[in-house]
């Protein structure tokens, strides 16, 4: 079968070919693991090349890094950060968007068929439905062209995702010939790495069946009964049931999950062709102290004067202060090169397929929200009381000495 790509790990998914084609040649299919892969009709397909054009993955050219700046940022509204996956850098943004009669791009979870894509909101309330991270590669569709339908139509647009698919939609815009200077503001995350939306579908019906009821809602990153910094997932049921988990959590961090193209991205740098960078900013509380506590930080990476002109447009709502490049960069091991495809890569992706998902969580994966555990921090956090309270005592007695 004809594709863009020959290799897997050449093709990011983001879907510019399938978007750019003129002759509309171009599926976006799943692969045996759940990822989405361009496959080209032969018989549509007039061999134009634009699908091997708008291909950026495989031939990334990233911008200057001349005028990059880097902050911590927290939107002022504590409800906002309280309700933010982070620090509210998002809302910040996306606020002021909107503010314009603009539209927002980003990655909203389906909670009726609990599936990922990117959609296009023009209200606060759409805009909300696209908060917090979603460990899952979000389906594109056509919102590469509903994009570029509201710059036609003179709209400010506000786009996030990940490196790849932003940079994905760049290059599309370009050969569409498409004025993006002006209106367009495109955000990236500092990502980790995608794993399929089969996976977490796996996941989802594997709680489903154990307690015996539809998932209302999936929560990634849950911050009130957990605080930041702790990946713990919130799974709500439609039985009212609601249980804390972080199985997905270790399934994602072991890296056997990733996409074939994780493991060979040049976007893993702190040089992007996005106009901004944000994430949550680890090691905030070494170089920021005052910024830290348990709801969160954003960290911000402005990589060129219009990002710049941006954050002064939204700066009075936010509390914001420049850090060096070092104190944001080194905590970030996804600035510093690519995830590291695991030895037990295809073993971990046999076994996907041939034991129950119940067996392959045991095998691959481990849940540290358990009752024993539970009881275990409760015992350590009590055995350990009484020997803080007394450094504190010996440190009013050294101060009154």
């Amino acid at each position: 079968m004809k594709t863009v790509q020959e290799l897997k790990e050449n093709c990011c998914g983001c879907s510019a070919c399938y978007s750019v084609c003129p002759q509309k040649a171009i599926s976006m299919a799943e692969d045996e693991h759940g990822f989405c892969y361009p496959n080209i009709d032969e018989t549509k397909c007039v061999d134009c090349g634009l699908c091997r054009k708008a291909c950026q993955f495989s031939n990334t050219k990233q911008n200057s890094e001349d005028i990059q700046r880097f902050f911590a940022i927290k939107h002022k509204d504590r409800s906002i950060v309280r309700n933010s996956q982070s620090g509210g850098a998002f809302t910040l943004f996306s606020d002021w968007i909107l503010e314009q009669n603009g539209v927002v791009y980003g990655a909203r979870l389906n909670t009726s068929s609990l599936t990922i894509s990117h959609e296009r909101a023009k209200s606060t309330k759409e805009r909300d439905s696209l908060k917090a991270s979603k460990y899952v590669q979000s389906t594109m569709n056509d919102i590469f062209a509903s994009v570029a339908n509201d710059l036609k139509a003179g709209r400010f647009v506000f786009f996030t995702g990940t490196p790849c698919q932003c940079d994905g939609l760049l290059s599309f815009l370009d050969l569409k010939r498409i004025n993006r200077e002006e209106k367009l503001y495109t955000a990236d995350l500092i990502c980790h790495g995608v794993p399929s939306q089969k996976m977490f579908k796996s996941f989802v019906a594997w709680n489903e069946k154990k307690y015996k009821s539809k998932v209302a809602n999936f929560l990634f990153r849950e911050k009130y009964k957990y605080p930041w910094g702790k990946h713990i997932e919130k799974i709500s049921f439609e039985n009212g049931r609601t249980i804390y988990t972080d199985w997905y959590a270790n399934i994602f961090y072991n890296d056997c999950s990733l996409r074939d193209s994780c493991f060979n991205c040049s976007y893993a740098t702190s040089v992007r062709n996005t106009d901004i960078t944000f994430a949550d900013f680890w090691g905030i509380g070494k170089c920021r102290p005052e910024m830290n506590d348990r709801f969160g930080c954003s960290s911000l990476i402005v990589h060129n004067l219009k990002g710049l002109d941006l954050l002064g447009k939204i700066r009075d709502n936010a509390i914001v202060s420049e850090v060096s490049k070092d104190d944001l960069v080194t905590p970030q091991p996804h600035l510093h090169g690519s995830a590291k495809k695991p030895d037990d890569y295809e073993t971990f992706w046999k076994d996907y397929k041939e034991l129950n998902f119940g067996q392959f969580l045991q095998k691959h994966s481990f849940n540290t929200v358990t009752f024993a555990n539970a009881l275990k921090t409760i015992f350590i956090r009590c055995a350990k009381f009484p020997f803080r309270v007394a450094r504190k005592l010996l440190r009013i007695l050294h101060v009154l000495k």
